[in-house]
């Protein structure tokens, strides 16, 4: 969620401006499995790790053997001295650590989380596609050059080029990677969201609509097994779960998309035994007033300061009041300042959208019995329950 609040906003503040970006997605053939123990080592002991971690983490990675096994008939176990083991703790810790050392053979910006890499970069004009263009050959130059040097192996055909804007005369200017030229993609696919090349998140919502009705199967197939009890619980693990995931990001998808997923919530409260779209009973309440909860809970995360440094530095500065008057006594003083943009499709992005709820928010939202900001958790609740019983009334 972090990081794709601080990649997506980013880019909507680009558009917003009237400018494009470049977005190239790396991908690293087997990943966890390319991760050279030497180098690694070395790595660790760069960071400042010595001593007994040091040496745990060594013993942690050396003398491992890998067989094949087809049909029941095993073949010599074989040394190897790259990858990490997938499925444990310190697996995606020790990858990061191998890996993050790429940032500083870059100019461009670069978002990383576990395997996925992505590099960008603003275009301010269209003048300047052709200058943009080959700080991006050269970084994707320096990271071939990494590569070499670390022994790691990226994938030039997975490897995605997409310019995200809404102008209408295209960029030209070549990209290339591995002696490859890279084609231009119409959406990419980052840490589970698609993202299209003007920021519309109507393909998104389409997808997840699909693969969600998709899952309805499980309740019909359950119905005749299982109480109402447990059916709403696997309604909400396996089919709501996969329609909330980083919802505050594309809830500024069109209204009517957004309908298909209201539509499958009620189909499947039919199924577990109510016409209703929110069945209280069941706690199952509308995705969209759970979308806003998810929202002002990221933005909570912003103002307390706990959310990662670049994140918090997307908040807009706080209102300054010129003046005392009956609406400052009322609202809380942690108001932020909602500035104009040229679009409405900005206004409606993920901080300025969840801001103007934000700042609607009563004093028992934001304030706890000391006077101070509430805990998350407390926050979460009764942000919950103000935004049922405004709906309500």
């Amino acid at each position: 969620m972090d990081l794709l609040t601080y990649t997506t906003q980013n880019w909507e503040r680009a558009l917003d401006k009237g400018q494009e970006i470049k977005v190239v997605a790396l991908d690293i053939s087997r990943a966890f499995d390319s991760v050279w123990h030497s180098g690694l080592l070395s790595k660790l002991m760069s960071a400042g790790i010595g001593g007994y971690v040091y040496r745990w983490i060594r013993d942690f990675l050396n003398d491992r053997y890998i067989r094949v096994v087809i049909n029941g008939r095993e073949s010599s176990a074989a040394s190897i001295n790259a990858g990490v083991p997938q499925g444990s703790i310190l697996g995606p810790t020790l990858f990061l650590i191998f890996i993050n050392d790429i940032t500083q053979v870059l100019s461009s910006t670069v978002c990383m989380f576990a395997d996925d890499t992505t590099i960008s970069a603003i275009v301010p004009s269209v003048k300047s596609r052709s200058e943009v263009a080959n700080t991006l050959c050269n970084d994707l130059l320096n990271v071939e050059a990494w590569a070499e040097r670390w022994l790691v192996k990226f994938n030039a055909k997975k490897t995605q080029l997409m310019t995200i804007s809404r102008k209408t005369n295209k960029d030209n200017n070549k990209i290339c990677f591995l002696g490859d030229t890279l084609k231009e993609e119409h959406c990419i696919k980052l840490l589970g969201v698609h993202i299209t090349n003007t920021l519309d998140w109507s393909y998104h919502v389409d997808k997840v609509a699909k693969r969600a009705g998709q899952q309805l199967g499980i309740l019909r197939k359950a119905k005749k097994l299982l109480p109402s009890t447990a059916l709403a619980t696997l309604y909400k693990t396996r089919v709501r779960s996969a329609m909330e995931y980083c919802g505050p990001i594309w809830q500024n998808a069109p209204k009517c998309v957004l309908q298909k997923m209201d539509a499958i919530q009620r189909k499947a409260c039919r199924l577990i035994g109510t016409d209703q779209g929110v069945y209280p009973a069941m706690n199952i309440q509308s995705l969209e007033h759970r979308r806003n909860v998810s929202g002002l809970c990221q933005l909570h995360r912003m103002v307390s300061g706990t959310a990662p440094v670049d994140v918090i530095d997307l908040l807009p500065p706080f209102v300054q009041p010129t003046k005392i008057s009956r609406y400052v006594h009322q609202s809380h003083h942690l108001q932020l300042e909602i500035k104009r943009s040229r679009t409405t499709h900005f206004m409606n992005s993920f901080i300025p959208s969840m801001a103007r709820l934000w700042n609607s928010l009563p004093n028992s939202c934001i304030y706890s019995d000391r006077g101070d900001l509430m805990c998350l958790q407390s926050f979460k609740k009764n942000a919950n329950m103000w935004l049922q019983t405004s709906v309500l009334s």
